[in-house]
């Protein structure tokens, strides 16, 4: 039986780890071989099983180091100092006019700065995998609609267009092209490490 971290870790056998752990880690009055049988029912079930790539097939939309300037979420509006729900992640990198990719393969699907006047100069990419994502405030844009892109395809360039407090991409998924506000958007952040 090991009694050390490294010497449990090279145990090969499920039921005998559990055995061991139980032993000289937990150390109880009496001993419980059930144990032995549910830890080789979860290796069963766990063996073989890889993790998945951090982000899925997306993309970061710009070149990291990043640094994330508002959150996805309820805040306080920068432009007018109410509650409101922030549908993306801001993202900086510190370089003016820095190139915008796009974060998965997809077909453009709005392209111009006739969104409202609320996101500026924006592009919107459909995905096959039933996403959308958002690109705003860009300063220069360099695709179409209709025109089919690929993940790491420059989309445009970061800016500041439309109400903004400074030159910055607001990124987007969402789950319909034409959202609800809040549940049709989700958090970049579960798809990106940035």
């Amino acid at each position: 039986n090991p009694t050390t971290v490294s010497g449990f870790k090279s145990i090969n056998d499920a039921k005998s780890a559990a055995y061991a752990f139980e032993m000289n880690f937990e150390r109880p009055a009496s001993a419980h071989p059930e144990r032995q049988n549910y830890a080789q029912s979860w290796y069963n079930k766990l063996h073989g099983l890889t993790s998945p790539e951090p982000g899925g097939n997306f993309i970061c939309p710009i070149q990291k180091p990043v640094t994330v300037t508002s959150e996805c979420g309820w805040r306080t509006s920068p432009i007018n100092g109410g509650q409101e729900f922030h549908n993306g992640i801001d993202l900086v990198n510190g370089n003016p006019n820095t190139p915008v990719f796009a974060a998965l393969d997809g077909e453009v699907v709005q392209a111009g700065a006739n969104y409202y006047d609320w996101y500026g100069n924006y592009v919107v990419i459909k995905h096959n995998n039933g996403k959308w994502t958002g690109y705003a405030h860009l300063s220069r844009i360099d695709v179409s609609v209709g025109q089919k892109v690929q993940k790491g395809a420059q989309i445009g360039l970061m800016g500041t267009t439309g109400p903004s407090t400074g030159e910055h991409l607001h990124f987007q998924i969402m789950k319909n092209y034409w959202p609800q506000p809040v549940v049709d958007f989700e958090n970049p952040r579960n798809y990106i490490q940035f």
